[in-house]
């Protein structure tokens, strides 16, 4: 989605936030006066996702950091830095409660949680979510 139609689909649904992930320069993006989540993929190394936070700084609400599976999250000394200086979402599928109060506790600013891949149109199932949230609150 270009500039121009996150700017349309901004205004319309009146959003208080946008998201994307960058492509082109943040010239291109100048345009956006709204907060931005700039979601940027967990595999990029660390001295990559500091220089996007810092090209971004001043118009930054959060980065959030996908990771597509587990496996993929590196040692938390390698997102300290980016934590302890940027609002950090973490976005993995986790179902294991410690995994998130550790990266909350390394300086994350959240968690991102979703439900499961639609089964069919419209409908989704949040078991998932739900055995994870049983598992949070016995952890607590």
């Amino acid at each position: 989605m270009g500039v121009k139609e996150i700017l349309e689909t901004a205004l319309i649904l009146g959003l208080d936030y946008v998201q994307f992930t960058p492509e082109g320069s943040t010239d291109e993006y100048a345009a956006i006066d709204l907060p931005i989540i700039l979601e940027l993929p967990g595999s990029l190394p660390p001295h990559d996702l500091l220089a996007y936070a810092e090209a971004w700084k001043g118009r930054l609400a959060y980065i959030q950091l996908n990771f597509q599976e587990i496996s993929l999250l590196p040692e938390l000394s390698f997102l300290e830095p980016l934590m302890a200086n940027y609002p950090v979402l973490i976005d993995c599928p986790v179902t294991d409660p410690n995994i998130y109060f550790t990266l909350l506790e390394a300086g994350a600013t959240g968690i991102n949680l979703q439900g499961a891949p639609e089964e069919v149109t419209g409908e989704k199932s949040f078991d998932d979510l739900n055995r994870f949230f049983a598992l949070m609150q016995s952890e607590l």
